[in-house]
C-alpha cells in the first residue's frame, strides 16, 4: 500500500511537471509573437522612412545648387526655376513670376505682437510667422491656420501649411527657423506645396 501510494504521487508530480512545461512553453511563444511583430513593425517604418527619403534624393538629384554665402546656406531647385537675390531677399523665378522667396531677416528691434510691443528676439518661429501675416492681412483671422513642426540640422522651426482664409492662404505654405539672430523665411508666392517642402528639404547651413 505504501509503495501504490508512493507511486501515485510520483505520477501526480510528472503529469504536474509535464503542465507547467507546456504553459511555460507557450507563454514563451506567445512573448516571442508579439516581440517579432513589434519588431517587424518598428522595421517596416524604417523602410517606409527610408522609402519616402530615397524618392525624395531621387527627385532632387538632377536639381541645381544654390548658394548664399552672405547668410550661410544652401539649397537645391528645379532646373527650370531661376535664382535672383536682392538684399535679405532670394527669389525663385519660373517663366518670370516668382514663385518662391526666401527672406533673411536679421531679429533686431521691437514688434507689435498681440496688442504688446515685445523684442523680436523674443518670437517664436510661429509667432514670426503670425506677426508677418497680420501685417499682410490685416482683417483675417490668423487661427485659421494649420500648423506643423519642421526641423533644419536640429534647428526646430514651424511650418503654416494652409488657411481657410483667402489672404492668408496665398503665402502659404510658410517656414521658418530662427539661428544666431537671423530668421530664415521660406515662403510660396505662386508655387507647389510639394516642390515648397522639397526644395526646403535639402536646406542647409555652411557656417
Amino acid at each position: 500500500k505504501y509503495m501504490t501510494k508512493l507511486n501515485l504521487n510520483k505520477g501526480i508530480s510528472t503529469s504536474t511537471g509535464v503542465l507547467i512545461i507546456i504553459v511555460c512553453a507557450l507563454l514563451a511563444g506567445g512573448i516571442f509573437a508579439w516581440q517579432y511583430k513589434g519588431i517587424a513593425k518598428e522595421s517596416k517604418l524604417a523602410d517606409t522612412e527610408k522609402i519616402e527619403k530615397t524618392q525624395t534624393q531621387d527627385e532632387t538629384a538632377d536639381w541645381k545648387v544654390y548658394q548664399n554665402n552672405e547668410h550661410g546656406y544652401e539649397l537645391k531647385h528645379p532646373k527650370d526655376i531661376v535664382i535672383a537675390y536682392s538684399n535679405e531677399q532670394t527669389v525663385f523665378k519660373k517663366d518670370s513670376s516668382v514663385y518662391y522667396s526666401l527672406v533673411v531677416s536679421p531679429l533686431t528691434g521691437t514688434s507689435m505682437f498681440e496688442g504688446k510691443v515685445v523684442p523680436i528676439t523674443s518670437l517664436s518661429p510661429k509667432n514670426l510667422i503670425v506677426s508677418a501675416l497680420n501685417q499682410r492681412c490685416k482683417t483675417s483671422d490668423v487661427k485659421s491656420i494649420n500648423w506643423a513642426s519642421v526641423e533644419i540640422e536640429g534647428i526646430k522651426g514651424m511650418q503654416a501649411l494652409n488657411s481657410s482664409d483667402q489672404c492668408i492662404n496665398q503665402y502659404l505654405p510658410w517656414s521658418c527657423v530662427k539661428k544666431d539672430n537671423y530668421a530664415y523665411n521660406f515662403k510660396t508666392t505662386d508655387g507647389a506645396v510639394n516642390e515648397h517642402n522639397q526644395i526646403l528639404s535639402t536646406f542647409k547651413f555652411i557656417k
